[in-house]
């Protein structure tokens, strides 16, 4: 397992990212973490980057409040979704992040699953 950190100025980038490779057929959403409602947030993705951004917006001294991480796994790895959310909130938790609302994506579009 490898876990690139990224971050970013600007919350709209990652997600859109995100959203554009789901779309794509290229990764699946598999968690909403910490929203309000879950089930609006799975059914409109402008409240899901709504929320983030207004997160983002809370200290303004924050000059890059976008953090992406993406968890690689060796292609030999057979990980399940179910195995893939439990390792993600654990790294999400033990960086100070679990309680903050988050989305955890699982990308098909390379040979190593993250």
């Amino acid at each position: 397992m490898v876990i690139r950190i990224l971050t970013g100025k600007e919350v709209a980038g990652s997600v859109r990212y995100n959203e554009r490779k789901v779309a794509e057929g290229e990764a699946e959403r598999i968690q909403i973490v910490n929203y309000p409602d879950p089930n609006v947030a799975e059914k409109y993705g402008q409240f899901r980057l709504q929320l983030l951004e207004q997160q983002a917006r809370l200290n303004p001294a924050v000059t890059k409040p976008s953090l992406h991480l993406a968890i690689a796994f060796h292609p030999t790895e057979l990980i399940t979704n179910d195995r893939m959310r439990q390792i993600g909130s654990e790294v999400m938790t033990r960086a100070g992040y679990g309680q903050q609302p988050y989305l955890m994506y699982r990308h098909n579009d390379t040979r190593h699953p993250h």
